[in-house]
C-alpha cells in the first residue's frame, strides 16, 4: 500500500504543543513496518513544506518500507518528552532541500539516533549517533557524538561542536567495518572551534577529491590503532602541527590503551599551517622508526619528517641548506655579517674574499670564486652573494698565485742602459742641460706595486 499525506505541514504528528503545554508520552512508541510480500509499502508526503513524521513525544523506530518527503522526513523536535529514532531496515528519502532525518537535542534528556540497517538520505543530529550497519547517502551533520562499528556513510561526516545538554569534546569513534566513502568532500571534517576525540582503529576511510581526515582544531586528536584506511585526494590527513609533542594532533596508540599499535598503511599529511621556522610535531605515541616511517608530507618541499626518539614523536623540519667555504692557500674567506649557514630554502648567503698579498699571493687572470662550479661576481665593496639557495652550496676559489719572481727593470738615459738592480747609479757624465732618465719596470705576475727612485748630486 501507499500511504499519501496532502497537508501543507505534517503526515504523522506525534505528540502536540498547546498554550504553551506539551501533550504526549515519552515512552510512546510509533513504529513503521513493512508486511507487503513485495516490501514496496510507501509512506509520502505531497506538500513541498510538509514533513512526513512529526516527532514531539515518543520514539519512532522504522522497520521497513519508503518514507519519502519533500521537505524533512523523519523530523524530531526540541521537546523534553521526544524520543529515540532507530533505523532497523527500510528506506528514508526526501526530494527537497532538507534532511531526510533531523535530530534535535533537548537540555537534560537522553536521546539517540541509532542505524542498525536500511538506507537514508542526509542526516542532521544533534543528540548522539550509533550506526551499527545501514547505508546513508549523503552528508550527515553531528552536533554530537558518533559511533560507527558496519555500515556505509556515502558522504562526508562533519563533526560541530556539541551543544545543549552534550556540551564538551566530541567523540568519534570509527572500528570494524564501518565505512565512510566521500565523492565529492572530505569524509571526516571538524571546524575550529570544535574539539573532537577521533578514535579509528579499523574501517575504510575515503574521500575521492578531498582530505580524507580535515581535523582543524590543535586540541584535537585522532587516535590510531588497528588496521584502519585512510585515503583521500592531494593528501590523507589535513591536521594542525603544534609546537609541543606531546600536543601533537596524531596518537599513534588507541584513547584509552598505549600498548595498542596502528598497523595500517602509511598515509600523507597536510598542515593546515606550518609557522614558518618553528619545529612543528606531527604524530605522537611513537614506538619505532619504522612506525615513522608510514606518514609523509603532501606538496611540502621545504619540509620533511624526523623521528623524535626521545619523545616518542614525529617533527616536521623547516628543510635547510649548508654553504661550505671551501679554505685554500693564499687567500680567506669570511662570510659576511648576518650570513650564517646553513641556510633556509629561498634564502642567500653573502660573503668577502681575501688575497693574501703580504705573503706574495695575487690574482691571476684567471681568478674566479665559484659556487657548485657556477661563477660569483663580486659587488661594489666586494662582497659576494649566492641567491635564492636551493641545495647544499660548496665555495671555491680558483687563479690565484704565489709571486715567486723578482720583477724586471730598466733605467735608460740616453744611450745608456742599466737593467741590474744596484744599490746606487753613478752616471760619470756631466751635462749642461737638462736630462730625461726613464725607469721602466715590469712584473709578469702579480704586477708592480710602486716604482722609487732617489736623486742627488752627491755620491754616497
Amino acid at each position: 500500500h501507499t500511504l499519501t499525506f496532502t497537508d501543507d505541514e505534517y503526515g504523522f504528528q506525534l505528540g502536540v504543543t498547546y498554550a504553551s503545554q506539551s501533550y504526549g508520552d515519552r515512552d510512546m512508541q510509533f513504529a513503521v513496518c513493512d508486511c507487503s510480500a513485495t516490501k514496496t509499502g510507501k509512506i509520502e508526503t505531497t506538500a513541498e513544506d510538509a514533513t512526513t513524521i512529526y516527532s514531539r513525544a515518543g520514539n519512532i523506530s522504522i522497520y521497513g518500507g519508503t518514507i519519502s518527503g519533500k521537505d524533512k522526513t523523519i523530523w524530531t523536535a526540541n521537546n523534553k518528552n521526544a524520543g529515540n529514532v532507530s533505523i532497523y531496515d527500510g528506506a528514508i528519502i526526501t526530494s527537497g532541500y532538507s534532511d531526510a532525518i533531523t535530530v534535535y537535542d533537548t537540555d537534560g534528556v537522553d536521546r539517540k539516533l541509532t542505524i542498525i540497517g536500511g538506507e537514508t538520505g542526509e542526516i542532521y543530529t544533534e543528540v548522539p549517533m550509533e550506526m551499527s550497519g545501514g547505508t546513508v547517502n549523503g552528508e550527515v551533520t553531528a552536533y554530537s557524538d558518533v559511533t560507527m562499528t558496519s555500515g556505509t556513510i556515502n558522504g562526508q561526516l562533519t563533526i560541530y561542536k556539541n551543544t545543549g545538554s552534550n556540551t564538551g569534546r566530541n567523540s568519534v569513534r570509527i572500528s570494524g567495518s564501518a565505512k565512510i566513502d566521500s565523492p565529492d568532500g572530505k569524509a571526516i571534517y571538524s571546524n575550529d572551534s570544535t574539539s573532537v576525540d577521533l578514535e579509528i582503529s579499523g574501517g575504510i576511510i575515503t574521500a575521492q577529491k578531498n582530505y580524507a581526515l580535515d581535523i582543524r582544531t590543535i586540541s584535537s586528536k585522532i587516535y590510531l590503532s588497528g588496521s584502519p584506511v585512510i585515503s583521500g585526494y592531494g593528501a590523507d590527513v589535513r591536521i594542525q602541527t603544534p609546537s609541543a609533542w606531546n600536543d601533537a594532533v596524531l596518537v599513534f596508540h588507541a584513547m584509552n590503551d598505549e600498548n595498542s599499535v596502528y598497523e595500517g598503511d602509511g598515509f600523507s599529511i597536510s598542515p593546515i599551517s606550518t609557522n614558518v621556522g618553528d619545529k612543528r610535531y606531527i604524530a605522537q605515541g611513537v614506538t619505532d622508526s619504522g612506525m615513522a616511517e608510514k606518514l609523509s608530507l603532501a606538496g611540502l618541499t621545504d619540509y620533511y619528517l624526523t623521528y623524535d626518539e626521545t619523545n616518542g614523536a614525529i617533527q616536521m623540519n623547516e628543510r635547510t641548506y649548508t654553504v661550505t667555504l671551501q679554505g685554500g692557500t693564499g687567500y680567506t674567506l669570511t662570510p659576511a655579517q648576518g650570513s650564517t649557514s646553513p641556510v633556509k630554502k629561498g634564502g642567500s648567503y653573502s660573503f668577502t674574499v681575501t688575497v693574501d698579498s703580504a705573503n706574495k699571493y695575487y690574482e691571476t687572470n684567471k681568478f674566479a670564486v665559484k659556487a657548485n662550479g657556477t661563477i660569483l661576481t663580486p659587488n661594489a665593496d666586494g662582497v659576494y652573494t649566492i641567491s635564492n639557495i636551493a641545495s647544499n652550496q660548496t665555495v671555491t676559489v680558483e687563479g690565484g698565485a704565489l709571486d715567486k719572481t723578482v720583477p724586471t727593470a730598466e733605467i735608460q738615459l740616453g744611450e745608456n742602459k742599466w737593467t741590474t738592480f744596484l744599490n746606487k747609479i753613478t752616471f760619470g757624465l756631466f751635462f749642461k742641460d737638462t736630462q730625461t732618465v726613464t725607469i721602466d719596470a715590469v712584473d709578469n705576475e702579480s704586477g708592480v706595486a710602486k716604482t722609487e727612485y732617489f736623486v742627488s748630486d752627491t755620491s754616497y
